[in-house]
């Protein structure tokens, strides 16, 4: 493991998009202490370059047991450890209909499964074939993420922002997003409530602007993959 690898998984770090919002971490980062026997580091907005962090945030908070998660790696070990305790899996096998009377009747293509629990394991996303007495149970929280090339360092420099911790702001619908170690950089935020095209279309160019007002100096050109 290379230092910077090290870098991203020491801490997460809280920036304060308001100056309210940075004497709310203060406030926090005591209790953080009290919780979870860690010291929170708290860091003024005029001293937030020679941490590699760039304004215009009014400070930060970071917290050295915080980490980024990789979903796709802990979704394949939640898998392994469900095989490991002797869960069946079967792939590519989808659940085409489901009907509840005393137990639930689960039709994939072919034969039947009678269950009973099932449980809806979607994560944020939103599933078409639900049954009606599902709905007003569930709603998606889908996320928008954007992708750039791989900023040089003068590049980084530009901007400001050479951190690797990953980062998310303090409101209520946050932005996220790490410095990758191969010098891409990853800027999410919540998407589309509705899974529309025309809604997916207005999520990305929400998450487009959001990105060109908080870090100007990388453009539109700079981004290569969006999810």
């Amino acid at each position: 493991m290379t230092s910077r690898q090290i870098a991203i998984r020491n801490g997460e770090t809280v920036l304060a998009h308001r100056p309210r919002d940075m004497t709310a971490l203060r406030r926090q980062a005591a209790d953080i202490e009290n919780d979870y026997g860690v010291e929170a580091r708290c860091i003024s907005a005029i001293h937030l370059s020679a941490h590699g962090l760039t304004r215009p945030f009014h400070g930060t908070m970071t917290i050295p047991i915080g980490f980024a998660l990789n979903p796709r790696k802990y979704a394949n070990g939640l898998l392994g450890a469900a095989q490991s305790a002797g869960a069946k899996v079967f792939a590519h096998s989808p659940v085409i209909g489901l009907e509840k009377h005393q137990t639930f009747c689960l039709n994939p293509p072919q034969g039947q499964i009678i269950a009973e629990k099932v449980t809806f394991s979607t994560n944020g996303s939103f599933l078409d074939h639900l049954p009606d007495w599902m709905r007003g149970r569930y709603l998606p929280v889908q996320s928008s993420i954007i992708v750039t090339l791989p900023q040089t360092g003068e590049e980084q420099a530009a901007q400001g922002w050479t951190s690797l911790k990953m980062a998310f702001d303090r409101r209520e619908l946050l932005h996220y997003f790490p410095l990758m170690p191969e010098g891409r950089f990853l800027f999410g935020m919540p998407g589309a409530i509705f899974v529309t095209a025309r809604a997916n279309k207005a999520a990305m160019r929400k998450i487009r602007a959001d990105f060109r007002q908080m870090f100007p100096a990388w453009t539109d050109s700079d981004i290569v993959d969006h999810y």
